[in-house]
C-alpha cells in the first residue's frame, strides 16, 4: 500500500488494482472508498508511516461493489467514521451486498470477465454490513477540505457518485464512472448501461483539470477535455 499527493488536500492510497483516497479535512480525514476486504488497519497504518496525523472521521464510497467497501466495516470499527453514501446505494451497503445484476461495457476483455469472473452480476455479500449515516442524493457540497461537491453518476451503479474539489484547479474523484490511463476509459461493468454511456458524456461537461479513478492512472492536466473527446 502507497500513499502519494495527489494535490494539497488530496492523497492517492494504491491497494494495488484498487484505488481509495484521502482528503485532509484539517487533522481529521476523509477517505473515499475503503478497497477490499482485510485492508483496514494496514491502511491506518500506511497513514501513520506516511505523516497523515490526526483520527479518520468520514467515509465517503462512491458505490457498493466490494472493492470498494470491502474494509468498510473493518474501519468503521476501528475509526467509528462516519460512512457516507448515495441513497440508492446505502440499503445494500446495510446488508453488506456487493454485487448487482450488470451487463459488461464495450470490449472482449471486459465481456469475458463479465461473463466468467462476475457472472452477471451475481449478488455476492460480506460477512457484515454497516450503517450508512449521512444518506446523499447528489448536489451537496460536504464541508470537507476545500469543499467537495458530491456528483450523481449512475450507470455503473445505481446510486453511483463522484466527487469534484473546485478549490484545487479542479479535481474529479471519479471512482468506477470511468477507468484511468492516459485517456479515460469504460468500466468494467454496467448496471445500466445505457445510464452510463450517457453519464461519462454529462462528465465532459464538467470542469476539471484532474481526475483519479478506482481503477488505473490519473490524468493530471485537461481531463475533463479528454472525457469529451472520449465520450463525446
Amino acid at each position: 500500500m502507497e500513499i502519494t499527493k495527489i494535490s494539497a488536500s488530496l492523497y492517492d492510497v494504491s491497494m494495488g488494482f484498487v484505488h481509495a483516497y484521502l482528503i485532509d479535512n484539517g487533522g481529521e480525514w476523509a477517505l473515499v472508498d475503503t478497497g477490499i476486504e482485510g485492508k483496514g488497519k494496514e491502511l491506518l497504518e500506511t497513514m501513520e508511516e506516511a505523516g497523515l496525523k490526526g483520527s479518520l472521521g468520514h467515509i465517503i464510497l462512491t458505490q457498493l461493489h466490494g472493492d470498494h467497501t470491502g474494509s468498510l466495516r473493518e474501519l468503521y470499527d476501528l475509526t467509528g467514521a462516519a460512512v457516507y453514501a448515495h441513497e440508492e446505494e446505502a440499503d445494500a451497503i446495510e446488508q453488506g451486498l456487493t454485487m448487482r445484476a450488470c451487463v459488461a461495457a464495450p470490449g472482449l476483455l471486459k465481456g469475458l470477465m463479465n461473463r466468467f469472473v462476475i457472472r452477471g452480476g451475481k449478488p455476492t455479500y460480506l460477512k457484515e454490513g454497516t450503517p450508512v449515516n449521512v444518506k446523499l442524493k447528489g448536489g451537496e457540497t460536504l464541508p470537507l477540505g476545500p469543499g467537495v461537491e458530491i456528483i450523481h453518476t449512475p450507470g455503473h451503479t445505481a446510486g453511483h457518485i463522484c466527487l469534484i474539489l473546485k478549490e484545487e484547479g479542479g479535481v474529479l474523484i471519479a471512482g468506477d464512472a470511468a477507468s484511468g490511463g492516459k485517456e479515460p476509459g469504460y468500466p468494467m461493468l454496467f448496471e445500466d448501461r445505457e445510464k452510463g454511456m450517457s453519464t461519462l458524456r454529462q462528465m465532459g461537461l464538467l470542469l476539471f483539470d484532474k481526475a483519479v479513478f478506482g481503477h488505473g492512472s490519473p490524468i493530471m492536466e485537461r481531463a475533463s477535455e479528454k472525457f469529451r473527446k472520449a465520450f463525446s
